[in-house]
């Protein structure tokens, strides 16, 4: 092999990589908002202007208009302002190139962080390749497009960046450290999303497993003693703790993530990250919206198969640990764990999110690669290349499924039909359909996808509203009211249980109704975009111009520049 291959070899690589993963997610830039991206981004009039900048790192109520929802996410909230502004409005591509960019930037740092770590454990020529197929194994996997294409959940990205940011940073340039700019990135992944609080024991992971010193006895075998590990992870210790109170502080009373009790929420986990361990190697049932419910009790079949595995996993850890050579299996698989902790131990509206495997797999990557290179060290030529020809395979077929995830995630129709198909179990996913069905005016089938979530979920304020909208459009107006009603009934002081409702009282004619009904959803949120142009339709027919006026001049407040 020519000196002059070798040199190039490296680079042609890397560029290759590149052009493949852009390649991959070419199809998902013209992709649209969908789920959370409609109180977040859609109806969001905080990001409308980049002037709401110290907003957003004072008040969390900017980062949604729905208050249950309203968490601390500065560094997110002030990226959708940012792609807003340059794209000129809501337009998806400009907000999918900004994600889309800094997925490309952290798989640079991926490269960079395992290339160090397979250094650090057995110095060779060839672990450049191992550092690229791990960065190629992650870019390439069709559960990184559940984030890469969920524009709010950007947060996700954030908080991996930061963090593979910082212990790449620290990793690699130790000179930096007495200056603590290794912490700026996890800083930053903290006020993206709080799950970046876990930056500090991933990095003291790294830190026990890699950058424990000779002991100053100098004797052979002794290395620095647990308690000196321990104060150098103090810096971003005391980081991670002081973002703590300070994120309690900022986050609202009025923000919710999880109704009922915590303990069944805790005892699913286990099995939650046996289903993502098991997502990493067959991505084959990825799911927008899943129908996984918390258990009531741990004596079952898959409580116990969760608690089963996480004993394993912390098992084959600890042994990984003791021998050098398997230090980088030791440090995924604690990045693997460490990386779902925050969803693990902190209740969320939904025990599962395919998107939340977007840390974690990072380090899963790393792992999976060291192992299979451990395993396959003394095997014969034909081996090798029989594994060789298995791992190009194996990256094909990640990069066909990413591909096929963003065609999912191409329209709200294609998104929700693909949920109902996989996670049948679950309303929100019918309730999604019905809607881009009646959007597309195919309103018999809305109605009977409304209805399938009906069965699944009786009593949902905005099921009940969306079913109102619906029986209005097949003209059955008792039917539609009682819905209406009953939608207030079950939420009277949520907007949407209004907004409905206004727009079916302003179709048939009944103005002035629906303007009280519209003035009773902005009472109830007055950041709801949607109360704001019901009112205006309303007093424009009534030709009420003083008070469409003063409604005008509220809206422009809430959102400089809005085009309605």
């Amino acid at each position: 092999m020519s000196s002059h291959w070798v040199r190039i070899q490296r680079p042609l690589f890397c560029a290759a990589l590149l052009a493949i993963v852009i390649a991959v997610y070419s199809n998902h830039f013209g992709n649209g908002f969908h789920f959370d991206d409609w109180h977040t981004v859609q109806y969001n009039p905080a990001i409308r202007t980049l002037s709401n900048f110290w907003r957003f790192f004072s008040d969390a109520a900017t980062f949604s208009i729905v208050p249950a929802n309203q968490s601390w996410r500065p560094l997110v909230t002030t990226s959708l302002a940012l792609d807003y502004v340059l794209g000129g409005g809501l337009k998806p591509f400009w907000f999918h190139i900004s994600t889309f960019l800094w997925f490309l930037v952290q798989l640079v740092l991926i490269y960079g962080l395992a290339l160090h770590i397979f250094e650090r454990t057995r110095p060779d020529p060839n672990n450049w390749r191992l550092a690229w197929l791990a960065t190629a194994l992650y870019g390439l996997h069709p559960a990184c497009a559940e984030t890469v294409n969920y524009i709010v959940q950007r947060g996700d990205l954030y908080v991996a960046l930061g963090i593979v940011a910082c212990v790449a940073t620290y990793a690699r340039a130790p000179r930096l450290r007495r200056y603590g700019l290794y912490l700026a990135p996890a800083l930053a992944g903290m006020l993206a999303k709080p799950p970046g609080l876990i930056f500090a024991p991933i990095l003291v992971a790294y830190i026990l497993l890699f950058d424990r010193r000779q002991a100053k006895s100098g004797l052979p075998g002794r290395r620095e003693p647990l308690a000196s590990c321990a104060i150098r992870a103090i810096p971003a210790t005391v980081l991670a703790l002081v973002f703590v109170t300070l994120e309690e502080v900022m986050t609202p009373a009025s923000f919710v993530p999880y109704h009922g009790p915590a303990l069944p929420y805790l005892i699913t986990q286990p099995y939650v990250a046996l289903r993502y361990f098991r997502s990493f190697f067959l991505p084959l049932h990825l799911s927008a919206d899943t129908d996984l419910r918390a258990f009531d009790t741990p004596w079952n079949g898959p409580a116990l198969a969760g608690f089963a595995f996480l004993a394993l996993l912390i098992v084959a850890i600890v042994f990984a640990a003791r021998t050098r050579e398997w230090r980088p299996v030791a440090f995924g698989l604690s990045w693997f764990v460490l990386g779902l902790i925050p969803t693990s131990m902190y209740p969320l509206a939904d025990v599962e999110n395919d998107h939340r495997m977007f840390l974690p797999f990072v380090g899963l990557s790393i792992a999976v690669v060291w192992t299979a290179v451990l395993l396959l060290r003394r095997t014969g030529h034909w081996t090798r290349l029989a594994a060789a020809a298995v791992t190009v395979a194996i990256l094909a077929a990640f990069a066909w499924g990413t591909f096929l995830r963003n065609e999912v995630w191409r329209t709200d129709e294609t998104l929700w039909a693909d949920v109902t198909r996989k996670s049948p179990n679950n309303p929100r996913g019918f309730m999604g359909y019905g809607a881009a069905l009646l959007a597309r005016g195919e309103v018999d089938l809305a109605y009977r996808s409304y209805q399938r979530a009906a069965m699944l979920k009786p009593d949902d304020a905005r099921l009940e509203s969306s079913l109102g909208t619906v029986a209005g459009a097949l003209c059955r107006d008792t039917e539609a009211a009682s819905h209406f009603q009953r939608a207030i009934e079950l939420a009277p002081h949520d907007a949407w249980s209004y907004i409905g409702y206004g727009r079916w009282l302003s179709a048939r004619g009944d103005t002035a109704l629906a303007l009280q009904v519209y003035r009773n959803a902005y009472e109830q949120n007055a950041f709801t975009l949607l109360s704001s142009y019901g009112m205006m339709d309303a007093l424009a027919r009534q030709s009420e111009w003083e008070g469409l006026r003063g409604v005008v001049n509220d809206l422009l407040n809430l959102a400089p520049g809005d085009s309605m």
